[in-house]
């Protein structure tokens, strides 16, 4: 929690920096007139609770339009908040579509977006054991490994803005927020149906179903 307030406090000053410069850029705006390409990286979901690495790609095909997709391998858990006890895979797909504003200063910086998640999450874990009744007794389960897989669907409305940190219009820094919801499903295969089983889930023992779904980013990137 304390990397992830580095880094929003990094965030404001580098913004703050690059706003200070908008007298050096051309007055119709601080965005090339030219298509291009951006690659980035989003280093919010390096402390998210199952993070790792994203990749970025955006492509502004207008002034006001853009397309982008947000690619992240989950490669490890934040133990403060979820309990990894077992070996674990997954991805998380993220495409959005950009509309650019002029602003105040016609410096196209700020958007709005919709975007689409896709998660999926598979983990190797090991069950306390547990128990049913057979109708004359009570039968005990071993403890026993089992895999749980974990998909979720969302959408969001975003808002963000996007600045240039040089004159020539390369290296730049992001920042979004937005609100939607999400879909969640669980599925747990190598257990036996109708067993009680002792261990509980995870920190976040949700049920399956729909749920206020919140994204947040903070990107760094290049455009070419």
């Amino acid at each position: 929690m304390n990397r992830f307030l580095l880094c929003l406090c990094t965030f404001f000053f580098l913004a703050n920096l690059s706003y200070g410069q908008r007298s050096r850029f051309p007055k119709e705006g601080q965005f090339p007139r030219k298509p291009g390409l951006i690659v980035s990286t989003n280093v919010v979901s390096l402390f998210e609770p199952e993070a790792g690495p994203t990749l970025g790609l955006e492509y502004r095909f207008a002034l006001h339009w853009a397309l982008a997709v947000d690619g992240t391998w989950m490669l490890y858990t934040m133990p403060e908040l979820y309990k990894d006890d077992g070996r674990h895979t997954g991805y998380r797909i993220q495409p959005q579509i950009k509309y650019y504003f002029a602003g105040r200063h016609r410096s196209f910086n700020g958007y709005i977006s919709l975007m689409a998640t896709y998660k999926d999450m598979k983990y190797t874990k090991m069950s306390d054991g547990g128990q049913y009744y057979n109708g004359t007794q009570t039968v005990y389960i071993d403890p026993a490994e089992y895999t749980q897989e974990k998909k979720i669907i969302a959408g969001s409305a975003n808002v963000g803005i996007q600045k240039f940190l040089d004159e020539d219009r390369h290296f730049l820094i992001e920042f979004y927020g937005g609100v939607g919801l999400r879909y969640k499903e669980r599925k747990n295969k190598g257990l036996m149906d109708g067993v009680d089983y002792y261990n509980d889930d995870d920190f976040f023992s949700f049920e399956d179903g729909v749920y206020p779904h919140l994204s947040l980013g903070i990107k760094f990137g290049y455009r070419f």
